[in-house]
């Protein structure tokens, strides 16, 4: 409580050397990013792939002070490796008999993150940020026996949730350039037992932003 207390006392001298920041504080950015999303449910790993690797383009805008609009989005994919699936039968008998077996699958999930960034200004060209929104996220996802019959397949299907994380950005002198790199957690709610926790999963990227206006 004690920290929380002084961060509130300190937050109004935060926003003042905010506007020492003149690269951090142009209006507008473009980005672009390269990373992973690795899912954070041990089945889904084996589903939906351990880690998936793609690209990312955004925007933002300083609306006030420390405070930004904050906008992505990530294609990510990966094909031709092995999943799990739970076959279920009845014999004779009436009971049920798992059977697990291997298939074939590919997957492509597109990311669109919205939300704010609130800046802590660390030095006049480092910037520390923490990011916050809503998630919607596209998959397209098929798994076909090593025979080659389909026993899973989603086609382009949406979902939602929330994401968080942070973002540390460098800047340069005499640059409308900066590199950072970002950690979000995106935690997609599929509203469906099969699919709980499928999809949620931490994105690690990095890239570049570049800044248009004063």
């Amino acid at each position: 409580m004690k920290r929380v207390i002084l961060f509130l006392l300190c937050l109004p001298f935060i926003q003042i050397n905010a506007q020492q920041h003149e690269k951090f504080n142009k209006s507008l950015y473009i980005s672009g990013s390269l990373g992973i999303y690795k899912s954070t449910d041990n089945i889904s790993q084996r589903n939906f792939g351990e880690n998936r690797i793609g690209g990312g383009l955004g925007f933002g805008f300083r609306i006030i002070d420390n405070v930004m609009f904050y906008t992505r989005a990530q294609y990510l994919s990966k094909s031709n490796f092995h999943s799990y699936y739970n076959s279920y039968n009845l014999d004779t008998d009436l009971r049920v008999v798992n059977e697990i077996g291997t298939a074939n699958a590919s997957v492509s999930q597109l990311i669109v993150n919205t939300g704010l960034q609130y800046n802590l200004y660390l030095s006049k060209e480092l910037a520390l940020g923490i990011l916050g929104g809503i998630t919607y996220t596209m998959i397209d996802q098929k798994a076909k026996t090593l025979s080659g019959n389909i026993i899973r397949q989603i086609n382009n299907e949406w979902f939602n949730g929330y994401f968080g994380g942070a973002i540390i950005e460098k800047s340069f002198k005499n640059s409308d350039l900066s590199l950072f790199a970002e950690a979000i957690y995106n935690y997609i709610d599929e509203n469906s037992l099969y699919f709980r926790d499928a999809f949620s999963g931490m994105n690690f990227m990095i890239g570049g932003r570049y800044y248009l206006g004063g």
